[in-house]
């Protein structure tokens, strides 16, 4: 009888385990991964879709992207060899980059940020957003409106960036970069915005941020 009950243990454990999220389910449920190529969330594999929770942790290996649904017009996209923690935050979802390059496509409800510049990224205005953030090295980033305007805002001011333009943010050791045309500074953070045409050198932006893909089925 004991060796009976043992088994069956084990039968429910095993069955338990399979049907256990990647991400632990520790926080709030954001959205579906779906990814391509070699991924992690919280340094365990990434199958080719996953829920994702509030506090998880995606990074991407060279050639593997992933993009995150998270509604129908909500959507994150992280670029190889990146890595970013995506977190619920007073109802907005906000993905907090920590290497590589992150693009958001937002109609007011996703933010992006990276929190060693203290800098948060967001669409502006009405309509659906595209931008992009890059760290660039440890000193400057760099953040593209490619589809509307986006609003930089750093402690003490805030930039409203117009589609097709970037800005360069850095610390006050970072030199500004080649045509850039204005530059504010606010405790210890530049931003120079570059204007012109393919000013903002975007990724290869996926039909899921251009909203030509079916998503997953989201929360």
């Amino acid at each position: 009888m004991r060796t009976f009950l043992s088994q069956g243990g084990a039968v429910f454990l095993c069955v338990a385990l399979v049907g256990f999220p990647v991400s632990g389910e520790t926080g709030e449920l954001v959205g579906v991964a779906k990814a391509t190529g070699y991924a992690k969330i919280n340094d365990q594999p990434l199958p080719g879709e996953s829920n994702v929770y509030s506090g998880d942790w995606i990074r991407t290996e060279a050639e593997a992207t992933v993009t995150v649904f998270l509604g129908s017009q909500e959507r994150l996209y992280i670029a190889p060899k990146s890595r970013a923690r995506v977190m619920k935050v007073e109802g907005r979802t906000v993905i907090a980059l920590d290497r590589g390059t992150v693009a958001f496509r937002s109609a007011g409800a996703t933010e992006a940020t990276i929190e060693k510049f203290d800098i948060l990224v967001r669409a502006k205005g009405d309509g659906t957003v595209i931008g992009q953030v890059e760290l660039l090295n440890p000193t400057q980033a760099r953040v593209s409106a490619l589809q509307g305007p986006l609003e930089i805002s750093t402690p003490g001011q805030s930039v409203v960036l117009q589609p097709g333009h970037s800005a360069t943010l850095g610390t006050e050791a970072a030199q500004a970069p080649p045509g850039s045309a204005a530059l504010t500074k606010e405790k210890k953070i530049a931003i120079w915005i570059v204007v012109g045409a393919g000013a903002a050198a975007a990724i290869s932006i996926p039909l899921a941020l251009r909203g030509g893909e079916v998503s997953p089925s989201v929360p």
